[in-house]
């Protein structure tokens, strides 16, 4: 009696291919150190992530193909590209080809000011609020009229002030 084995295996090879790159500010141009970096497949699950270094670099190892970078650190946003062209960047990387990508952050900044009166006074107690802002942060002013908001996100915004209530 004979018995024939038969195994199949199936061996993928992946190609690895390289994206690196830098993050920097986009204010000043300098390299942002431990920047998340987000490389995805579009329309696919596949996700790697690396850790900008002390002058914002990044290198990760992928398969070959096409693929989005994004970058993220508190403090920072990231630029909103226009759609057709976020839409037409798609990083394609082989092994014989590499790529290489900047990633832009903006930094978040400070918002303050004072609140005056008739005749130049100083309001104190009156209620400040950023229009839009998600976050609906309100500021309270000073016995100065003065007040502040940090970590805000860039962009167009109105100040709105209301007096305080009356006693």
């Amino acid at each position: 009696m004979r018995f024939l084995l038969l195994a199949a295996v199936l061996i993928v090879v992946a190609h690895a291919a390289t994206i690196e790159g830098t993050v920097i500010d986009a204010n000043t141009g300098a390299g942002i150190a431990e920047a998340t970096v987000t490389i995805v497949r579009p329309n696919s699950t596949q996700r790697y992530q690396a850790t900008s270094d002390s002058a914002g670099q990044f290198k990760l190892t992928v398969p070959d193909g096409a693929y989005r970078a994004s970058a993220s650190k508190d403090g920072y946003s990231a630029q909103i590209p226009d759609l057709a062209a976020a839409l037409a960047s798609a990083i394609q990387v082989t092994a014989n080809q590499p790529a290489r990508v900047q990633l832009k952050l903006t930094p978040h900044g400070d918002v303050a000011g004072r609140v005056l009166g008739p005749g130049a006074r100083p309001i104190a107690g009156a209620e400040v609020v950023l229009v839009p802002d998600l976050m609906a942060e309100v500021a309270t002013t000073d016995d100065e009229g003065r007040f502040s908001f940090s970590n805000v996100r860039p962009g167009p915004y109105r100040i709105l002030a209301r007096p305080p209530a009356a006693p």
